[in-house]
């Protein structure tokens, strides 16, 4: 069963979405700057954080192809 939209408007840390898409917290930063994952919102001057919501509709569009990049990338669930 997937989550409703209201539950993935979560902020997530770039160490959560390291953990979701089973990559370190560099390659995270690096595919961000390659375009390669949906820009996170700026909170603070020094606080980014993903939309889980996002970050899931990036997940599902692309599974294939970051399935080949990724070792096990997760869906996400609802908190």
């Amino acid at each position: 069963m997937r989550p409703d939209t209201e539950e993935l408007d979560t902020l997530l840390t770039v160490k959560d979405v390291a953990e979701i898409l089973s990559i370190g917290v560099r390659t995270v930063w690096r595919w961000r700057a390659l375009g390669k994952i949906p820009s996170p919102v700026r909170l603070t001057r020094q606080t980014l954080r993903w939309k889980a919501s996002q970050l899931q509709a990036y997940l599902d569009k692309t599974e294939p192809e970051v399935r080949g990049l990724c070792r096990h990338p997760r869906k996400l669930r609802a908190p």
